[in-house]
């Protein structure tokens, strides 16, 4: 806030406060931990994550103090290991993406078409046209 001291500032009194003052335009920015927000959207489809990143997402893993030496080494080899071998990607996918179709296909299943230069499908499978190109208001093929 000292940066930019001349912005608008609202107050939330809880992060579900501002997800809704997003969403009745109160606001045009809210910025929460990553993983919250795309908790959130998974059990809100009116919520859209755009998966901007302002900086890295760090895990923070507290181990006791007085943890056996062996089973403080394994516990760090192992959380080394599901950094390095992508194990932390796959529970990223699982428990917080939102599926999302691949470019030319929506539905429920993915088994719809979509314009292939134009559509991806949404969160809940309706084909969109993302592209500023694109004028029209169904992009199905």
């Amino acid at each position: 806030m000292a940066k930019f001291p001349t912005a608008n500032y609202i107050d939330c009194p809880s992060p579900l406060d501002c997800i809704s003052y997003l969403k009745e335009d109160k606001c045009q920015l809210y910025a929460d931990d990553e993983l919250m927000l795309k908790y959130r959207a998974l059990n809100d489809p009116t919520l859209e994550v755009t998966g901007e990143q302002f900086n890295t997402q760090y895990i923070v893993w507290p181990i006791r103090y007085d943890l056996d030496v062996e089973k403080s080494r394994l516990l760090k080899k192992w959380m080394y290991a599901s950094v390095a071998n992508a194990t932390l990607d796959l529970l990223d996918y699982k428990y917080f993406s939102v599926k999302l179709c691949p470019l030319g296909f929506a539905g429920e299943n993915c088994d719809k078409n979509c314009d292939p230069k134009h559509g991806a499908s949404d969160r809940v499978g309706k084909c969109v046209c993302k592209s500023s190109k694109w004028k029209g208001d169904d992009c199905s093929r």
